[in-house]
């Protein structure tokens, strides 16, 4: 009786140290710093920033308009599969769920931005319709 109740344990304590390797792994987050190519606004050129992962807690002191980010999707799953544990949740959402992917891309300027105006089918050809924009 004492032998299974040993080896018992030992499971017990073998599942719960592989329990909190996986809390410490998902409290690392699948988020890395990026290194994002910007414009410099004072000296007009082009500089290398590393840009932070932030969450919902931070979000106001490390988003910066310049960058492009998404939310972490590892950060997510790993939230929902702990989220019994409440601390490994709020942890990822709180300060690693948008992570940075590369500078805005800037707006193209179109001729027709502002206009007002509707589009006219005309005659159709071997290609489909043709479309012109009337203002």
């Amino acid at each position: 009786m004492s032998e299974s109740s040993s080896s018992g344990k030992g499971l017990g304590w073998l599942l719960f140290c592989g329990l909190m390797f996986l809390v410490f792994y998902a409290t690392k987050g699948c988020v890395e710093d990026k290194e994002v190519e910007i414009n410099d606004p004072q000296t007009l050129e082009t500089v290398n920033v590393m840009f932070r992962p932030f969450g919902l807690f931070n979000k106001d002191e490390m988003k910066n308009p310049q960058v492009q980010y998404r939310i972490s999707t590892g950060n997510v799953v790993w939230s929902v599969i702990f989220c019994e544990t409440i601390i490994v949740p709020v942890y990822l959402v709180g300060w690693y769920l948008y992570e940075p992917v590369g500078p805005k891309e800037k707006e193209k300027s179109s001729p027709f931005k502002g206009a007002k105006g509707y589009i006219v089918p005309t005659e159709s050809t071997n290609r489909g319709i043709d479309l012109k924009i009337r203002f």
